[in-house]
């Protein structure tokens, strides 16, 4: 159950099932009334018709991957991240052009990552936190994506070192609950850390 202000819970409808398979690991973004939906075991882009309530293929060139995030920039779709079915790697990122409906590979991150959070803000994709298959361990990173430049840079950590989901308010990013573990020893969070986009912070 999803609750809000004083535990008053919220009603759900089902609509627009789909046809085109499971979708264990996917993401969900939002361009003009319309939901697209990449990853998730399937390398098939789709996109939801809110008004119309169905679903319809866009593409078929996209990697497939499970749990990355994926953000929109100037009528584009950033897929980022997540790992492959087969080994478990991390899936070069690529860019879908809603436009011309064309499919391009951009520039790796700096820390290769699943299970992360992300927003945008003024154009430029942040990326937060995160499960690195390479080092095998939940990372602090925040990363920061310039569509323009095709080149990521790396900013202040935040202060604790897990996968999270991140929402944005008044040019400060909200990385809220998550989960790490050491090998061993597992754990939730339940804090939220803030970052500061104007101070770096």
């Amino acid at each position: 159950t999803i609750f809000k202000n004083e535990r008053i819970p919220l009603t759900f409808t089902t609509k627009g099932l789909s046809s085109y398979g499971k979708r264990v690991g996917a993401k969900l973004v939002e361009y003009k009334d319309y939901l697209y939906l990449l990853g998730g075991e399937n390398k098939t882009l789709l996109k939801y018709s809110i008004a119309l309530n169905e679903w319809s293929k866009v593409s078929d060139d996209l990697s497939m991957r499970v749990w990355p995030t994926a953000e929109i920039v100037d009528a584009t779709i950033y897929a980022i991240g997540g790992r492959n079915t087969t080994d478990g790697k991390i899936v070069k990122n690529q860019s879908y052009d809603l436009v011309n409906n064309t499919t391009a590979v951009f520039a790796d991150m700096l820390y290769p990552v699943q299970y992360m959070g992300s927003v945008v803000h003024n154009d430029q994709i942040y990326v937060l936190g995160g499960y690195s298959q390479s080092q095998t361990s939940y990372l602090d990173k925040v990363q920061k994506y310039d569509p323009a430049t095709d080149a990521w840079t790396e900013l202040s950590p935040m202060p604790t070192a897990r996968t999270t989901d991140a929402v944005i308010y008044n040019d400060k990013i909200y990385a809220v609950g998550g989960y790490s573990s050491d090998g061993t020893t597992g754990k939730d969070y339940s804090s939220i850390d803030v970052y500061d986009i104007n101070t770096n912070t």
